[in-house]
C-alpha cells in the first residue's frame, strides 16, 4: 500500500463533477466521488479496480459491481459529450479519446491530492 495523501473532501468532487455537466440525479454520482476518495486513501484501488475498487463501492451502497461500473462509465460518458475541454483540464494534457473508467478516476485524483497538497 502506498502512503496515503489527504483525503480530499467530496464537497470539492462534488462541485469539480457538477463543473464538468453532471448532476446527482446520475446513480454513479456517489459512486464516482467514493471512488475518488477510496483512490485517494489506497492506491491499490487504481490497479485492481474490476477486482477491488468496483465490488468495494458495491459493498458501500448494496448494489452489484456490474451496476457501479455501469453507471461510472454513464458520468464519464455525459462529461465527455459535455465538457471535453475542461475534463483536458483537469488532466493536464490533451485528451484524444473518452478516458477509460480507470483513467478517469486516476486523472480524478491526481487532480485532488495536488489541489489538497497545494491548499
Amino acid at each position: 500500500m502506498s502512503p496515503a495523501h489527504p483525503e480530499p473532501k467530496s464537497e470539492n468532487i462534488r462541485k469539480t463533477l457538477l463543473r464538468l455537466g453532471v448532476t446527482p440525479r446520475y446513480v454513479g454520482f456517489d459512486y464516482v466521488i467514493y471512488a475518488i476518495r477510496l483512490s485517494t486513501e489506497n492506491s491499490q484501488y487504481l490497479i485492481s479496480v474490476t477486482k477491488e475498487l468496483y465490488p468495494e463501492i458495491a459493498k458501500c451502497y448494496r448494489t452489484s459491481a456490474c451496476s457501479v461500473e455501469r453507471n461510472i462509465r454513464t458520468i464519464i460518458t455525459n462529461i465527455w459529450k459535455k465538457n471535453p475541454e475542461l475534463l483536458s483540464k483537469i488532466a493536464g494534457y490533451p485528451l484524444e479519446k473518452q478516458p477509460t473508467a480507470s483513467e478517469f478516476i486516476a486523472i480524478m485524483r491526481e487532480y485532488f491530492t495536488t489541489f489538497q497538497n497545494q491548499a
